[in-house]
């Protein structure tokens, strides 16, 4: 059965250092521990990762046999020249299993999008905290930290909700927002301050100047 999502859009912070912030966003592992919901980037055109998760991309290709010397000779084509070399145990390699692709993954394919001479019109990520750190974080005290780090939270109770940071770059600069989906409505907004009080602690252990608006 299909159950709406409730959204939320909670607070907002300006980044100080734009550079500084780009650099760990793109070139470090700063934000790898996040999945991808969605992004863009406007430079010429309008490049869109709709966040879909295709792992079948990832299992061996079916390689066509190889052509002999002799055989390529008569044909007039050079021999194959196998592009994969088949797991030394014999088995297939397996796709990881996730429903959305991760930040690490994607992020040399954003990073070659906005690279260059020229500053990109706009951009647009939208990152979503990963399973384990989100029930971390709606199980524990507030300060406690946002993705990065190793300990996870117990039981499911991340199940029904995902924590999103909306990293946003236009005309008012650099500005990233929070924002929760829940799979029922809920008047708590205990999640909410929980997921605005790990944010808060991460974009400080990891050194990004940034003020609330």
């Amino acid at each position: 059965m299909y159950v709406r999502w409730e959204d939320s859009a909670l607070l907002a912070f300006k980044i100080d250092d734009t550079r500084d912030f780009m650099k760990k966003l793109l070139t470090e592992d700063v934000f790898d521990a996040f999945d991808v919901s969605e992004a863009s980037v406007t430079t010429f055109t309008t490049f869109h990762i709709d966040g879909s998760w295709h792992g079948s991309y990832f299992a061996p290709a079916v390689q066509a046999p190889a052509q002999s010397g002799a055989q390529a000779q008569a044909s007039g084509r050079p021999a194959a020249v196998p592009s994969q070399t088949a797991p030394a145990s014999g088995g297939t390699a397996a796709a990881p299993e996730r429903d959305v692709p991760s930040w690490q993954l994607l992020r040399p394919y954003v990073f070659g999008l906005i690279r260059g001479r020229h500053t990109p019109l706009s951009f647009k990520i939208v990152l979503r905290a990963g399973a384990k750190d989100t029930a971390r974080i709606l199980t524990s005290s507030p300060g406690s930290g946002a993705s990065g780090s190793s300990s996870a939270g117990s039981g499911s109770a991340g199940g029904d909700v995902s924590l999103f940071l909306n990293i946003s770059f236009g005309a008012d600069g650099l500005l990233c927002t929070t924002g929760t989906a829940r799979k029922s409505f809920s008047l708590d907004k205990t999640c909410d301050r929980l997921w605005e009080d790990a944010l808060r602690d991460f974009f400080r252990r990891q050194a990004i100047a940034f003020h609330e608006l």
